[in-house]
């Protein structure tokens, strides 16, 4: 398939996508409810001479004679259409997963990922503002300042948040989730990782010219390696060195924008232990889904700066 195609189709299903979930709005949920009692009304209308005859007092000749010119056609029409709507979302379901997309059912996941990270800024700021009142006293702004923001503590939360997201919308698949911070001349300085796990590496070895997070640092581009231990085995043709070579699995690196500071202060490194998890050719995904929570992290990168940690 063409780079042309593979747009056009992937703004299609974008666009379907999109439409599917518009009519999941409160509004249209209670229109289409309504509109399941029309082919029942249609039925009784037909069948039953009472309910026929308090309807027509309100309908006109032409309209009655339309209608029964017409009621097949309706009482079918309504049927199929209201079949369809019902389906729409099983269809979307079954594309956004061929298409690697997140399903309905995955994005509301992802929305309790971020009132997650949310909840616990809410919780730390709501405690320091209880006690404020609580004392009423003249609290210094520097202080409540540093006692409210947690930045390192934050991006941990969202680190972990990101692993549990992930391990709860994939199935059987594991992840090892960890985000590099890079330093002003793109060295690497440490890591944050899921759960407090220690990395398997040091940043010494993942620091030279063919890895895939240097690749990543160095590009300020995504990296995907479908499968490790392929990269691994070849002897030509090999972009990146990998340490898991005995393992199973595929690796995305996705690097961390802050606009402020127009720069990449962390990569975020993902490590699924089933091939071809991720894939090359599903970069707009992996962009708009990573740059969910990069938001959050360079929002907490501001506040460090902020703060001269």
């Amino acid at each position: 398939m063409s780079n042309i195609s593979h747009k056009i189709n992937g703004r299609w299903t974008q666009r379907f996508l999109s439409f599917v979930d518009y009519i999941d709005r409160p509004w249209v949920v209670i229109l289409m409810a309504l509109l399941n009692i029309f082919p029942f009304l249609l039925f009784l209308y037909f069948t039953r001479e009472p309910v026929a005859a308090i309807f027509n007092q309100s309908l006109s000749v032409a309209s009655i004679e339309w209608l029964a010119s017409y009621s097949q056609w309706l009482f079918l029409g309504t049927v199929l259409f209201l079949a369809v709507y019902n389906f729409l979302p099983k269809i979307a379901n079954a594309i956004a997963k061929k298409s690697g997309i997140l399903k309905l059912e995955d994005a509301l996941i992802l929305k309790e990922a971020f009132e997650d990270i949310v909840g616990i800024k809410s919780d730390r700021i709501g405690g320091e503002c209880e006690a404020f009142l609580s004392s009423r006293d003249n609290s210094d702004p520097g202080r409540v300042f540093k006692s409210i923001t947690q930045p390192d503590q934050q991006i941990y939360f969202t680190v972990n948040t990101i692993w549990k997201f992930l391990e709860k919308i994939s199935g059987n698949v594991s992840f090892d989730v960890r985000l590099a911070e890079i330093g002003p001349e793109g060295e690497l300085l440490t890591w944050y990782t899921h759960g407090g796990e220690p990395p398997r590496h040091e940043i010494s070895e993942l620091d030279c010219p063919d890895s895939a997070l240097r690749h990543c640092v160095v590009t300020k581009s995504v990296v995907v390696i479908p499968d490790i231990q392929k990269e691994a085995e070849k002897t030509v043709d090999q972009h990146y060195h990998m340490f898991e070579e005995s393992e199973k699995g595929s690796v995305l690196c996705y690097p961390i924008y802050h606009r402020p500071s127009r720069s990449y202060p962390y990569v975020l490194c993902v490590k699924a232990d089933k091939v071809n998890y991720f894939t090359a050719g599903r970069e707009d995904y992996y962009k708009w889904l990573y740059d969910q929570f990069g938001l959050r992290l360079g929002l907490e990168h501001s506040l460090r700066l902020l703060k001269g940690d």
